[in-house]
């Protein structure tokens, strides 16, 4: 019904009166006030399709792929292979590697990687500079000095000193001996003292419990710190652990037995430095009470793998059959679910060609 002059004259207000007055000429005009309708009625419902269709696209892509990926590793590794090479597509190959590194739980390797020159300093006061290295959790810190040159000079010296170590290969010779070999070559090409080293430090870290968190322990010369590495890789051997995976020795009980004899090495270590026995008990306790949601996590996961693994083991060819008749039921859906959406794309584009909204034309009030 088209506003007149009469529909106004019980408003008292002159913001009502104004507003009245500016949606008067629009509203009268009847083909003005049906093509705005309409417009606004097919953007509402499109909005509205949209939003749907992205609510339920992620949760059933999702779906997809991550049932994708739990049958193929349930898979033998030849019959994966085979499924991967000839019946997945290049999005399909694409979507599951993503998905494969997107819930892979990044294991960050804890060794300090901050080395190069530092600034000693302390309440805002700084006392000098130092250099400090590391390697596969053995760091070594220079003296503090005041010349930037000269600790430029200890770094250059120190970083020699670990590209010895890194070439340690586990081999006949010791740790100490290969470390005190680097050294010496080290100050045969430099023409440098071994003074420069002030102290050793020792990092050490077991991810299943403590994440990417470190231990470490502080020595004023080179032998006690390698004495301490050594002692450290000792306990942590056999390994239980490799890369995103586990080997063999694994188990639950085996782990959480590692772990406590990594703990005792390193309450007795820091005891002969000098700190108390319960606050390094209470400073572990806190980070595996930190680590510990994201470890039961791993621990399931781990489970499930092993399980599938046994299962597989003990079935043989037949489960490969029966995961087969999964994924071809699997990619079959897949595909229903595609062509569904590309018929439902093309009766939104001719529907939106037929009810494109028209221009018409106002005619103003005389």
């Amino acid at each position: 019904m088209p506003l007149n002059g009469s529909s106004t004259q019980g408003f008292r207000n002159p913001d009502i009166l104004d507003i009245a007055s500016f949606l008067e000429p629009v509203l009268s005009d009847a083909a003005r006030r049906r093509c705005y309708d309409e417009e606004l009625l097919l953007r509402c419902k499109f909005q509205c399709r949209r939003s749907e269709r992205r609510q339920r696209r992620k949760p059933c892509q999702k779906q997809f792929v991550e049932k994708l990926a739990e049958t193929l590793q349930s898979m033998s590794a030849q019959c994966r292979r085979e499924v991967i090479l000839q019946r997945l597509g290049s999005q399909q190959r694409a979507e599951l590697e993503a998905h494969l590194r997107q819930s892979q739980e990044v294991v960050k390797h804890s060794e300090p990687s901050q080395g190069g020159i530092c600034r000693s300093q302390s309440a805002g006061i700084t006392y000098g500079y130092y250099s400090r290295v590391f390697v596969n959790g053995f760091g070594l810190l220079g003296k503090v000095r005041r010349d930037i040159d000269t600790v430029v000079s200890d770094h250059i010296f120190l970083q020699k000193v670990c590209d010895g170590i890194r070439k340690y290969d586990g081999g006949e010779a010791p740790f100490i001996a290969h470390v005190h070999a680097a050294i010496a070559d080290a100050c045969r090409e430099l023409g440098v003292s071994e003074n420069i080293i002030a102290a050793v430090q020792v990092f050490t870290n077991y991810h299943h419990f403590l994440g990417t968190s470190n231990l470490k322990l502080r020595f004023s010369t080179v032998e006690g710190g390698i004495s301490a590495w050594e002692e450290l890789q000792k306990v942590k051997s056999p390994p239980l652990f490799r890369g995103q995976g586990v080997t063999k020795a694994y188990s639950p009980q085996a782990a959480l037995e590692q772990w406590q004899r990594i703990k005792e090495v390193y309450f007795r270590l820091g005891a002969g430095l000098g700190f108390q026995r319960q606050k390094l008990e209470a400073q572990i306790a806190r980070l595996e009470e930190a680590h510990k949601p994201a470890r039961l996590q791993r621990e399931c996961l781990l489970w499930r793998r092993l399980k599938r693994t046994s299962e597989k083991a003990s079935q043989g060819p037949t489960a490969d059959k029966v995961l087969l008749r999964r994924l071809e039921r699997l990619l079959a859906t897949r595909r229903q679910l595609g062509e569904e959406k590309g018929a439902a794309s093309q009766r939104q584009s001719s529907c939106r060609r037929k009810h494109q909204p028209t221009k018409c034309k106002v005619v103003g009030r005389r």
